[in-house]
């Protein structure tokens, strides 16, 4: 009985998310194109409901005739089986495809056989344009981002808390570190990475420190305004880092968050544990509004800009006085 229980859920998710997509169906055939926006949409992981919904959203798209757009999404996990057929035939039937970064695009484009631009990610729209800088405030803090690493290498996960709390030490013994008032130990919400955050915390040599288990996105948002230094283990928080205004470096033996600083412009920025003494000199300085000025000079230089500047001119050119694309994603701008 137990063992029949998850093929009863799969069945019971899809006629939830078949039933879902007829309530959107009055809207969706008001609009002009349908866009896919964000995030890790494009998993094949199991368990995984988005290579379903996707599937139902291609063949709509295709019943009403409307383009579809998959834009700043990441290709991840194991495109085996069902999954795997939904994720390559809802990529063949969109007008436009455009990854989060650069390993998602060459994932891509070796299915679909042509070139896959890179989008980035939705959340860094405003970072060039921004105004002053809300990383050279005078306030001098760290955020440290701690996370239970993905089952693939959960092998390291102690070798990767060691090398943190090493990493972290040697920064905050630094001529700039020194001068740090607060160091707070975080995580993104996932229930999963509290026993670790609370494993580094303790190490830590500094008795500074702090643990924050945020309660929203506007507690997370609210520690990293407050930030000079963000060292992020997760995505999510090396991006809110960025659109808060700190300096930010990725810490991670995965390479989920390398690909990505790489694909925006900052991977001399991006580190994990086996990096040792290859931590860059520069975040050994006092002087971090000069490092935050280079980083956010390179991230303003990273080519995936003039890919969503083109996407910007198709849209204004197919738009008229009708509707909006519809965004499947809320982070959407």
């Amino acid at each position: 009985m137990f063992a029949m229980m998850p093929a009863v859920g799969n069945a019971l998710r899809g006629v939830r998310q078949g039933y879902r997509m007829m309530q959107l169906l009055p809207q969706l055939k008001r609009v002009q194109a349908i866009l896919v926006g964000g995030g890790a949409l494009l998993s094949g992981e199991a368990g995984r409901h988005f290579p379903r919904s996707l599937a139902l959203l291609a063949a709509v798209a295709g019943r009403l005739g409307k383009p579809l757009y998959c834009l700043g999404c990441s290709a991840e996990g194991n495109w085996a089986g069902a999954s795997g057929r939904n994720i390559i035939n809802f990529l063949a039937a969109c007008t436009v495809v455009a990854a989060r970064d650069a390993a998602s695009a060459e994932r891509i484009a070796a299915v679909l056989r042509r070139p896959v631009p890179v989008f980035g990610d939705f959340c860094l729209s405003d970072i060039p344009a921004s105004g002053t800088p809300r990383g050279l405030r005078e306030e001098r803090s760290i955020a440290i981002n701690v996370c239970r690493l993905p089952a693939r290498w959960s092998g390291v996960q102690e070798h990767y808390e060691g090398a943190m709390v090493a990493f972290a030490d040697r920064l905050m013994r630094s001529p700039g570190g020194r001068s740090l008032n607060a160091v707070t130990v975080f995580t993104t919400g996932a229930q999963g990475d509290i026993d670790p955050a609370r494993r580094v915390c303790a190490r830590l040599a500094t008795r500074k420190a702090e643990l924050l288990f945020p309660r929203n996105l506007g507690h997370l948002s609210g520690l990293l305004e407050d930030s000079k230094l963000v060292i992020a283990s997760r995505l999510h928080a090396a991006i809110l880092g960025l659109v808060a205004g700190a300096l930010v470096v990725s810490f991670s033996p995965t390479p989920k968050l390398r690909n990505f600083f790489e694909t925006v412009g900052i991977g001399n920025y991006s580190f994990g544990p086996d990096d040792g003494e290859g931590f860059p000199c520069a975040l050994d300085t006092a002087d971090y509004a000069a490092v935050f000025e280079a980083q956010r000079a390179a991230l303003a230089r990273a080519p995936f800009w003039a890919c969503r500047e083109r996407i910007r001119r198709q849209f204004r050119a197919a738009s008229g006085a009708g509707s909006a694309p519809v965004c499947g994603d809320q982070s959407c701008k």
